[in-house]
């Protein structure tokens, strides 16, 4: 594990970071959260 770490510290990945994505992941995420609640409340299980 801790040569994989070492190894992993030196690659020098460059990645765009797209500053908007996060703005639609999070409400996406959300509703599929909700979405699964549903069926799962319907089944017994609680959610407060």
């Amino acid at each position: 594990m801790l040569p994989l770490l070492l190894v992993a510290s030196r690659i020098d990945l460059s990645m765009p970071r797209l500053r908007w994505a996060f703005y639609a992941y999070y409400p996406l995420h959300l509703a599929a959260l909700w979405l699964i609640r549903i069926p799962m409340s319907k089944a017994g299980y609680l959610f407060f």
